[in-house]
């Protein structure tokens, strides 16, 4: 994901445990909302299989060379 930080980082309510990112409790509802949101798209973004990287054209010809 790529793009501006997140508002909900700049909270006091946000905590940036290593893999533990969360909310302290009594977290104003708009910082929760984003916060949900984001965590969402990266755990979307987690699941999405990758692309395979094209290869380029050396890579490509030095394949067929290597193959007679």
């Amino acid at each position: 994901m790529i793009g501006s930080r997140p508002k909900f980082m700049d909270s006091p309510y946000f905590v940036d445990d290593l893999f533990n990112w969360h909310l302290k409790d009594g977290a104003p509802a708009e910082v929760v909302k984003e916060f949900n949101e984001y965590m969402a798209q990266i755990e979307k973004d987690d699941s999405e299989p990758e692309k395979p990287v094209k290869k380029s054209m050396t890579e490509q010809i030095n394949e067929m060379l290597n193959k007679s």
